[in-house]
């Protein structure tokens, strides 16, 4: 992926959105798995988390869940993330979350890998980075800081360092021992000095530091194979361009605003965008690599003159004569300064222009050029070499040793060569105030209407003049451009300079109060130009539609662009509700009955197992970031361990009679988790109780459904029950008996338990029971055909629950298969969404499969093998099996542990990390579970112990 920058935005005269950061440093930091649980920091790295809470305004955070609770419960702090053991931080991230004041000391915290404080409102210095050996991101970009930059001596691991958009003064640190750096932009500060050298940096993708005062060499980019984008636009670089042999990977290319001159390199094949002027001197060869690069024709426009006749010697150093010819010493030379022509024997005259400073070279063809200052005598540019121009004279011609002021040079030499006009004509105008301006003379024109148009001053022949636009018309607004507006006198007046200027339009923009954009409401925008800007939505809203009237649009990701405008547009972004809020930063812990558990909030942590057949009332809502009203359903990660017997988990809402279902099914000794959905109560709690004990009990809030036309959260209801004897809430599908292996059970869903025809999806809690061997049952929509999945996996005379989110068929039916052996299968209903809801069921299709040999929807992640013990394996899941690649949310996944070595867990989690057990399991056991996941470019899975791990996507739910 590409990054945006401050001063791309500056070029497109927009704001981007920079999303996210750079995924594969962040993922680096994967194994943030289920917390011990008497887990701690160090107390050192404890005091740095309140220092910097304290420093930063605290209690003025956007979100500040569980910062300064007891000690034990850092891991849950919002926006730090620790280490698989819980023992030490490794993440902070807390960009956009109103961080104000001067960032404190981050010595003591010497196990980052990465650091996020972008889009605040800091002040002061950045601290020192010194002893951060393993720091592999370090984003501050977006806030007020100033100061110097930190050294980055010994940041080997360091891939990221992104502060753009501050007010640092000083110079660029040393990059010499940042080996590993992949991304480096400091654009938009207030630096100087040089730029440090970069030829060492083999894996620098982006290199930005534009919008500075950076001056000295261009830097060396020899050797940086994988490098994308360079941008050192709008500094005081001189000397010569890089060379760009070994740029193979070039892409962006910016060097504009600078004082670079001589020719510019062969650019690389697969060069896209680049900005080269304007700099002082570049060499003037056509390339139409350049010129398809930089997107004009001819790709040096206002990059300066193509060649400097060097003066060396006029007449040995003495005046000559008034009136008289003397001969002179020249030597034409090119862009690179090797020498052209060399002549000591030709007689020449110099002149100069009527009222300029500008020197002429009176030949045949010869072009005027603006006076530079060289290391002895006067460098005049781009002066062609020809035959000699006679009959002309000088007056008063002084020869300087010394690099004289410019003034001086501008008066030494008087009127000789003929007059001519420079005009055009102007189109397009629909009001006063357009401004010309040409150059050498600094004259000026003030056009008001459509028509020609003269500078009255004349020029001498074979003079250069350069036509520009220095004030555009006001009323109505509007750009006037040039062409053909520069050349060379040439024994005639020039008529030929075209003035044409287009109307800008008016682009209003209706967001509401849910929504804020990048930009004014109401822009300019150019006529034949497309209108742009971001839509950012509050929290718990979603873009819903985006129109146009008096334009077309097109939105992506947030970005709406119009179509080219004729007229004034009027953009109406509609926003809607979230049906599914994610825990923003990861599911939230709120209760560890274990000794010295912690949660997020520290409270009900630790207080001891529950006892048999006793419920416990959990407040669920109110904490830790959930709100106490507009929650439909909890989506809970409930986990039992420490268990003392067989027996099963129950949860349900308050204010409700404890149902006839089973969450979770364990036996003596076991560890073993489940997704649940369940209604919010009547009174912010939730109801758990397991059927023997004691029984340890960990739950993780992962989101929460909203009140509305979303999900219709249901008190279980048993739609299915195989088993001799059984009941279910209508008597229907009770008692049919066990299901064969290769056999599918066909089951109506809709109109029962309230479901009616038409629901999209049912949530269900699938449990197999006295089964007689190894097998796995598969749930999918009747009028499909089965697919490669499976929701639930068991071993004979294995009891195993399972959450499953189904999509339903056209009639309302779900199909269940049993692969082997016989089973009873037993489904209690605990939901349903409407056709208009933000989940979006699917088909399950499996996404991956480590297992040698297996396949997948569409062959990726197959067969690598399995996850080793303490590692962690990133996928993606956006863009495969019917997730669309924008505007997701979450992804729901059945996830399962095949042929476990040992007893462990998974965690799978998006871009951020949460200490959270998914699926437990112990060695050779098949376990399944399902997850939602935040949506991320990348996810993670985790294994505390080497297993395969086998993903089926079910659905997704629509997000921001």
């Amino acid at each position: 992926m590409d990054y945006i920058t401050m001063s791309d935005c500056m070029r497109r005269g927009m704001v981007s959105v920079c999303r996210g950061i750079l995924r594969g440093a962040f993922l680096l930091v994967a194994a943030m798995a289920a917390m011990p649980a008497q887990a701690a920091v160090a107390p050192a790295e404890r005091n740095a988390l309140i220092d910097l809470y304290n420093a930063t305004q605290g209690p003025q955070w956007i979100n500040r869940a569980g910062w300064l609770a007891a000690a034990g419960t850092e891991c849950f702090w919002s926006g730090v993330t620790c280490d698989p053991g819980q023992t030490t931080v490794v993440g902070l991230n807390l960009t956009n979350n109103q961080l104000q004041g001067t960032l404190p000391a981050l010595a003591a915290l010497t196990n980052l890998v990465y650091v996020d404080i972008s889009q605040n409102a800091l002040t002061g210095s950045i601290p020192s980075l010194a002893g951060l050996t393993k720091l592999q991101v370090f984003n501050a970009y977006g806030n007020q800081l100033s100061g110097t930059l930190p050294a980055l001596t010994g940041l080997t691991t360091l891939q990221q360092f992104r502060v753009w958009g501050n007010q640092l003064t000083g110079s660029l640190p040393s990059l010499s021992d940042t080996t590993n750096l992949v991304y480096f932009d400091a654009s938009n500060n207030q630096l100087t000095g040089t730029i440090p050298a970069i030829t060492q940096l083999a894996a620098l993708e982006q290199f930005i530091v534009s919008n500075n005062q950076l001056s000295g060499a261009m830097p060396s980019l020899s050797g940086l194979a994988k490098l994308r984008k360079l941008d050192i636009s709008y500094n005081l670089l001189s000397g010569a361009v890089s060379d760009l042999g070994t740029n193979s990977a070039l892409q962006t290319f910016y060097i504009d605003h600078n004082n670079l001159s001589g020719a510019l390199p062969t650019p690389p094949s697969g060069l896209a965008i680049a900005t080269v002027c304007p700099n002082v001197q570049l060499s003037h060869t056509s390339n139409a690599s350049w010129d398809l690069a930089t997107g004009q024709s001819p790709w040096y426009q206002n990059c300066g003159l193509a060649s400097q006749l060097v003066i060396t010697d006029i007449n040995g150093g003495v005046s000559p004569a008034v009136g008289a010819k003397f001969p002179v010493t020249v030597a034409l030379k090119d862009g690179t300064g090797a020498s052209a022509i060399s002549n000591t024997s030709i007689t020449v005259q110099l002149s100069v222009a009527q009222g300029s400073g500008t020197l002429l070279f009176l030949a045949s063809g010869a072009k005027s050029c603006t006076i530079l200052v060289g290391a002895s005598g006067c460098t005049v540019s781009n002066v062609s070499y020809s035959a000699v121009e006679s009959q002309v004279r000088i007056k008063a011609a002084t020869y300087y040793t010394a690099p004289p002021l410019i003034p001086a040079i501008s008066n030494a030499f008087a009127v000789v060569a003929g007059s001519y006009t420079v005009g055009g004509t102007v189109s397009g105008l629909a009001g006063p105030g357009l401004v010309l301006r040409m150059a050498p003379e600094a004259q000026t024109v003030t056009v008001n209407a459509n028509g020609a148009f003269v500078f009255p001053i004349p020029l001498g022949d074979g003079a250069d003049y350069q036509v520009d636009v220095t004030s555009q018309p006001g009323s109505p607004p509007q750009s006037c451009t040039t062409s053909t507006g520069s050349g060379t006198i040439v024994g005639s007046s020039v008529t030929s300079v075209q003035v044409t200027c287009k109307t800008y339009y008016s682009l209003f923009i209706q967001v509401g109060s849910n929504a804020q954009i990048s930009g004014p409401p109401t822009q300019l925008v150019l006529s034949g130009t497309t209108g742009y800007f971001h839509v950012f939505p509050k929290s718990g809203y979603r873009i819903d539609s985006v129109s146009g009237r008096g334009c077309s649009v097109s939105v992506s990701s947030g970005d709406v662009t119009t179509s080219p405008l004729t007229s004034d547009c009027v953009v109406t972004v509609t926003l809607v509700a979230l049906d599914y809020i994610p825990m923003p930063y990861g599911p939230m812990r709120v209760l560890d009955t274990r000794a010295g558990g912690s949660t997020a909030d520290g409270s009900y942590a630790g207080q001891g197992p529950l006892v048999a057949n006793t419920p416990f009332a959990l407040p669920i809502l109110g904490r830790s970031g959930i709100p106490t009203t507009g929650v439909g359903a909890l989506v809970l990660n409930v986990l039992a361990t420490n268990t003392s017997a067989p027996g099963y988990i129950t949860v349900w809402p308050s204010c409700v009679t404890r149902p006839l279902a089973s969450n979770l099914n364990f036996i003596g000794q076991q560890t073993v988790a489940n997704l649940v959905i369940v209604p919010a109560g009547c009174d912010a709690t939730t109801n758990l109780v397991s059927s023997s004990g004691p029984t340890d009990m960990v739950v993780d809030v992962v989101g929460y459904f909203t009140t509305g036309p979303t999900l219709t959260s249901l008190a279980p209801s048993r739609l299915l029950d195989t088993r001799a004897g059984a009941w279910t809430i209508d008597g229907k599908a009770a008692g049919s008996g066990a299901v064969s292996g290769g056999d599918q059970l066909n089951l109506q869903v809709t109109g029962r338990a309230g479901i009616p025809a038409g629901a999209s999806a049912a949530a269900l809690n699938v449990t197999a029971t006295g089964t007689t061997a190894p097998a796995f049952i598969t749930v999918w929509p009747t009028d499909q055909a089965r697919p490669l999945a499976s929701n639930l996996n068991f071993v004979a005379n294995q009891t195993i629950p399972n959450m499953v989110i189904a999509k339903l068929s056209a009639t309302g039916q779900i199909s269940l298969f049993n692969s082997a052996g016989s089973t009873d299968l037993v489904a209690d209903v605990v939901g349903w969404f409407p056709a208009s809801s933000d989940l979006i069921p699917l088909v399950p299709a499996r996404l991956l499969d480590t297992r040698p040999g297996s396949s997948t929807i569409d062959g990726q992640y197959a067969g690598q093998g399995a996850i080793a013990a303490g590692q962690s394996k990133y996928v993606s899941f956006l863009g495969r099996g019917g997730v669309p690649q924008q505007g997701v949310g979450a992804v729901i996944l059945n996830v399962t542990a095949a042929n476990p070595q040992a007893a462990g867990y998974l965690t799978i989690n998006g871009g951020s990390a949460a200490p959270v057990q998914n699926v437990n399991f112990v060695a050779g056991q098949t376990v399944p579970n399902l997850v939602i996941v935040p949506a991320d470019v990348y996810s993670y899975i985790y294994a505390s112990a080497t297993t395969d791990v086998v993903i089926d996507v079910v659905g997704w739910l629509r997000g921001q």
